[in-house]
């Protein structure tokens, strides 16, 4: 799941880059820190629980 959000926040900023408005400046939230944030923590559940 975290490497398709990767992918999915590449393609994002390949494509603001090639925009063809290239007037507006402000780009489009993907709020990239709080889903890797979110996905750590999960994550690191996940591990814990399985060693218990």
């Amino acid at each position: 799941m975290n490497k398709s959000r990767q992918k999915t926040e590449q393609i994002i900023d390949i494509l603001w880059e090639n925009r063809s408005n290239a007037e507006e400046k402000i780009k489009p939230l993907t709020y990239r820190q709080d889903a890797r944030k979110s996905f750590l923590r999960i994550f690191l559940i996940k591990r814990v629980s399985k060693k218990k």
